[in-house]
């Protein structure tokens, strides 16, 4: 039995997106197996919680607005913190508020990141992040499995731990996908038009989008399902205007739930590097991720899961001398990437399949 067992476990991840966050779960399951008798509370920001809800190894959720701990916030939640006397605290990706945090409120074992100058040393077990050093290959999945390793902890392989919709929800959404394809035949395809990227329609590449979902149905038939948060939806609408080929909007219509709902009623799904790729994925359902920027690091960030690949232009149509995805002009880059390849990527997934979709929509 490990010195910790019947302890309290806080994990604190506070930044970063759907991704970010879902990818983090891989600690979960091999902290639970070494110390069975302990609790785990995942400190979050809001927006994120339904990807941890229901997880089977995870007693609490503490959810931070905007995870925002600067000020008055960082008081209260010291209180918080304080009061639930953790034995272990691991911040997955480190800033000063979380280490000072954690230290403050008395956590003998806490583990984060080891080249923070000002405030790594307030860390008893300090990691050293391989892509700090330059590594591009090293899946994200293992990266945050050097946490647990930090613990002494033996890790035996990275497991992403997120729920699969419950009956309920899923035909819920079946139905309501029914409704909204009206004539609309299948087999039905998922197209992420959006990167999760604060962009507007001038900039964001949406004729591309539109010529993708199209070729989708020349290629493999059926309807388009285009998805998108609530803030993308101009976007989307944008791109299934321009598309010739059946399409159905649910941009902004799903939460978190529904979205994963949705999405096991597909074939198959197309998505850039964004937190929704991720979600299918782990859903098994064929998924193929755009890495169009020289920043995306694909071998780093393509979703996890059984059905999977991801494409990459031939070559970088652009003069940028350097790539910061959060300020690129026009992601003329997208268009380095033939929207037939893309399609046959996922064809090649679909081939897999012994059965037409994860649920039998029809």
């Amino acid at each position: 039995m490990s010195d910790f067992a019947g302890k309290r476990i806080l994990i604190i991840i506070l930044s970063g997106g759907i991704g970010d966050v879902l990818l983090s779960t891989v600690v979960l399951k091999p902290l639970k197996d070494y110390y069975p008798d302990s609790s785990i509370t995942m400190m979050i920001k809001t927006g994120m919680e339904e990807l941890i809800d229901d997880n089977e190894y995870v007693t609490e959720i503490l959810s931070v607005k905007d995870g925002n701990l600067k000020g008055k916030n960082f008081d209260e939640w010291l209180d918080k913190i304080k009061e639930r006397h953790f034995d272990i605290a691991i911040v997955l990706w480190s800033r000063a508020e979380e280490a000072y945090l954690i230290y403050r409120a008395g956590i003998p074992v806490r583990v984060g990141q080891s080249s923070r100058i000002f405030y790594s040393f307030l860390y008893t077990n300090k990691v050293s992040v391989r892509t700090e050093k330059g590594d591009t290959v090293t899946h994200w999945t293992d990266i945050m499995l050097d946490y647990v390793r930090a613990l002494d902890i033996p890790v035996s392989k990275a497991e992403v731990i997120f729920r699969f919709p419950t009956d309920d929800l899923f035909y819920d959404m079946k139905m309501l996908l029914n409704h909204y394809a009206g004539d609309k035949k299948g087999p039905f395809w998922g197209l992420q038009v959006c990167k999760g990227l604060k962009t507007d329609i001038e900039k964001w590449p949406v004729a591309y989008f539109a010529k993708l979902g199209d070729t989708i149905v020349e290629e493999l038939g059926g309807t388009v399902v285009l998805t998108g948060s609530a803030s993308e939806v101009p976007i989307v609408e944008k791109v299934s205007s321009l598309m010739n080929k059946p399409n159905i909007n649910f941009a902004g219509k799903t939460n978190i739930n529904e979205l994963a709902a949705l999405i096991t009623c597909l074939r198959g799904f197309i998505a850039p590097d964004t937190g929704t790729g991720h979600i299918s994925a782990v859903l098994g359902v064929p998924t193929v991720s755009i890495f169009a920027l020289k920043s995306d690091f694909p071998n780093r960030w393509k979703p996890f899961g059984p059905k999977v690949a991801f494409v990459v232009p031939k070559s970088y149509i652009c003069n940028q001398k350097k790539c910061i995805k959060e300020k690129c002009p026009r992601f003329t880059c997208y268009n380095g990437i033939d929207p037939k390849y893309v399609v046959s990527k996922l064809a090649g997934l679909c081939s897999m399949l012994k059965d037409s979709s994860v649920y039998d929509l029809h």
